[in-house]
């Protein structure tokens, strides 16, 4: 930045010097007027060098922030490399147990990376600095049975979403056991894991292509029996029955054509086309009216008993028919039922009810 801001001087500064240097040598006959004509009015490639100069110093730097940035993904101390097991699994049933389960939300800063100049002791220097530590799980126990449909509520913060990137492996237990099918998930290697395990989240990503063709992606051969069968049972028929295209329809840039339930519809649509043991729903409705809200629980209603099913949702009139919900309160499990069973028994799981239909 230094020599860009003084790149203009620099060239007015070598034109004035060449200006002088060749009057003296003018004076000293050293140099013929029509020579240093010539060499005058080509004073400006001068110019052009230190222009040139300029950007490839620019060059130079970005290359070198992009090296660091690059060798940085590959530091075990700064970003932890995703580890999995070698058990390979034909098939799951979808048991999941919770044994245990201590967790932390920490937080690291990486930020003295700007303080070092020296290549070699940015190296060295640089380690994962852990900032604050924020307990969310002690001790945490439960049990889901396979192809039964749970639902974790719970306040903003009660660790509802941590439990789930728990299950899919996103986070990493500080002590414990998550167990599918009385297997550590860490024994899984990372085929059998992604397989075992669909999420729907609340923004799911869809593709800017047909249709058809981001069904397709959950399994490329798919036939157009089963792609019929989860287009039913996702309620998505209605809707594909207006377009002119139907299946070929494109929906642009991550579903831009699309209303926010059609997405969730989609993405619904591609989880039943893996077939997954176990489906996850994080928030799936939180931003649908209700029109689409219903459209959605509908959806997860066609899967009840085909699939084990863990939902977290705000909204506690899209979970009244679960098998078994479990309210969560500060990272502990207070109370667990049919949601008859806590509107009964729970004072808070009723107030929540109440302060969500006023």
């Amino acid at each position: 930045m230094n020599f860009w801001s003084i790149r203009n001087y620099i060239v007015e500064i070598l034109g004035f010097i060449s200006l002088i240097i060749g009057i003296i040598l003018l004076d000293k006959g050293l140099l013929t007027l029509a020579t240093y004509f010539v060499i005058f009015s080509n004073n400006e490639h001068n110019g052009n060098f230190v222009y040139f100069a300029g950007e490839i110093s620019n060059l130079l730097i970005k290359i070198k922030v992009c090296k660091n940035r690059i060798e940085s993904l590959f530091d075990e101390e700064e970003y932890v490399t995703e580890k999995f097991g070698n058990l390979s699994l034909d098939k799951v049933n979808g048991k999941i147990e919770f044994k245990n389960v201590c967790y932390s939300f920490k937080e690291y800063n990486t930020d003295n990376k700007d303080e070092f100049d020296d290549e070699k002791d940015l190296k060295n220097k640089v380690q994962r600095q852990l900032v604050s530590e924020t307990k969310i799980f002690d001790n945490l126990n439960f049990e889901i049975l396979p192809n039964t449909t749970v639902a974790f509520v719970g306040k903003s913060g009660s660790g509802k979403s941590t439990i789930l990137n728990l299950i899919s492996k996103m986070y990493e237990v500080d002590s414990g056991e998550i167990l599918i099918d009385k297997y550590n998930i860490n024994e899984f290697d990372k085929e059998t894991l992604r397989n075992t395990i669909s999420l729907v989240n609340q923004f799911p990503y869809i593709f800017d292509m047909t249709i058809k063709e981001n069904l397709m992606l959950a399994k490329p051969n798919a036939s157009d029996d089963e792609l019929n069968l989860v287009i039913k049972n996702s309620s998505l028929s209605e809707f594909l029955s207006t377009l002119p295209q139907g299946l070929n329809t494109r929906v642009g840039e991550s579903g831009i054509k699309l209303s926010g339930g059609q997405k969730q519809r989609l993405a619904i649509a591609r989880a039943l086309l893996r077939n997954s043991p176990i489906i996850i729903f994080d928030e799936s409705t939180s931003s649908l009216d209700n029109i689409a809200q219903n459209d959605i629980k509908k959806s997860i209603d066609n899967l009840k008993g085909q699939s084990t099913i863990v939902i977290v949702a705000h909204r506690l009139s899209t979970i009244k028919d679960v098998d078994k919900i479990f309210f969560l309160d500060e990272g502990k499990i207070i109370d667990s039922g049919t949601f008859d069973e806590l509107f009964k028994t729970n004072d808070k799981f009723k107030n929540m009810f109440f302060a969500e239909n006023i």
